[in-house]
């Protein structure tokens, strides 16, 4: 299992979905997984879900496969030590960063 990179404790549980940050449950500190990796994982989940047949490409019930798929490899790469996530600030998404935030 990762460890936070803020407090180092034990990460128990993956995100539901590794595009999107999350915060450490001991610490509280937001963090993220690598965005490159996350999207290498969300393209192959829709790829493998078309690819070998399981579904056509439309319709609720592919997305849902996607899904399925998607959660699986991210559960794998999370227990495997693969996804290893960088701790995040929730503001650099909305340019707030730095000197950019307005103090109120």
């Amino acid at each position: 299992m990762p460890l936070c990179p803020l407090c180092n404790c034990d990460l128990g549980k993956p995100p539901e979905d590794a595009r999107e940050w999350f915060r450490c449950q001991n610490c509280g500190g937001a963090l993220k997984a690598p965005s490159g990796l996350a999207k290498v994982l969300f393209w192959v989940s829709i790829f493998a879900s078309g690819r070998f047949g399981l579904v056509p490409l439309d319709g609720e019930f592919s997305s849902s496969v996607a899904g399925t798929i998607y959660a699986a490899l991210t559960g794998f790469f999370w227990k495997a030590n693969l996804l290893r996530p960088e701790p995040y600030s929730p503001y650099s998404s909305l340019g707030l960063t730095g000197s950019n935030r307005n103090p109120r």
